[in-house]
């Protein structure tokens, strides 16, 4: 009498696409993790690199500054 069938997955369908997108998730977290530690550490050295050139332009302009300036030599007899 009811020989309709109703339209949807079966549970196999459902199973298969639960697996394919959590591997998609995890796979993804995992991407996420690894670009986000790269990150850091490239944000790191740029940082690290930005204060040694300060500190070189300031060693920099304190040496020009001695040479061309030298400090007066007290001659004592």
């Amino acid at each position: 009498m009811l020989s309709r069938r109703i339209g949807g997955f079966s549970l196999m369908e459902v199973l298969l696409a639960m697996l394919v997108g959590s591997v998609m998730v995890i796979g993804s977290i995992q991407i996420y993790s690894t670009l986000r530690r790269h990150s850091q550490n490239t944000l790191r050295h740029f940082w690290l690199e930005q204060r040694i050139h300060q500190v070189l332009f300031a060693l920099e302009k304190d040496l020009r500054a001695r040479v061309f300036a030298p400090v007066a030599v007290t001659i004592m007899s």
